[in-house]
């Protein structure tokens, strides 16, 4: 919770973990300031399993990770969450960053900067938002993208920008730096479930 707190404001609640078969993922949720005027959701315990890093990339350095989303400050509540009531259209980044968490773990695999990740369905009945793109924590302070471990390791900190179809499939077709560049007018430092897609071909009159 020090580092939740030194890099991303103190949490006003946590979304505790009461049963977990393999990590154990927290959710801290921290509230609007003047400075940061959004809701910031961020996992605590995806990066006490070190991921499966691609040859050439030092374990210590790039294996372990925590994710970040950044809601506004008029997002749905939580206080139906709270007490079991899942309502998708509030809960979906909650259930987002913990399937992030668990993903390098199904699969054995990895998860870094510039990575999608396909959810197969929009997230809930009120957005057409379906995927997700992993960038630095661009809506804080530079120094927000590590976290130093006592040992001499450290975790990364990526913060998710929920994608549409078509964004997704231009990053696959392109590479993430391309989508970057189309999405720089369009997303804004926390999430909007109605922003403009970037990729979608104009409809013919």
């Amino acid at each position: 919770m020090v580092t939740v707190s030194a890099f991303f404001g103190s949490p006003e609640r946590v979304f505790y973990e009461l049963m977990s078969f393999d990590i154990h993922v927290d959710v801290p949720v921290v509230p609007p300031t003047d400075a940061r005027p959004w809701i910031t959701l961020v996992t605590q315990g995806a990066g006490a399993r070190v991921m499966n890093a691609p040859d050439g990339l030092d374990p210590e350095e790039w294996g372990r990770a925590e994710y970040l989303i950044c809601l506004p400050p008029d997002w749905g509540s939580f206080e139906k969450a709270y007490m079991g009531d899942f309502s998708e259209t509030a809960y979906w980044p909650i259930r987002l960053l913990k399937t992030l968490a668990r993903l390098p773990i199904n699969e054995d695999g990895w998860l870094g900067w510039g990575h999608t990740v396909d959810n197969g369905q929009p997230f809930a009945d009120d957005t057409e938002l379906c995927e997700s793109l992993l960038l630095g924590p661009y809506s804080f302070d530079e120094g927000s993208a590590f976290c130093a471990l006592p040992d001499g390791g450290r975790v990364a900190f990526y913060q998710v920008v929920p994608l549409y179809r078509e964004e997704g499939d231009y990053a696959v077709a392109h590479n993430a730096d391309a989508l970057i560049n189309c999405l720089s007018d369009v997303v804004e430092d926390c999430v909007d479930i109605h922003r403009p897609n970037c990729c979608k071909e104009p409809e013919s009159a």
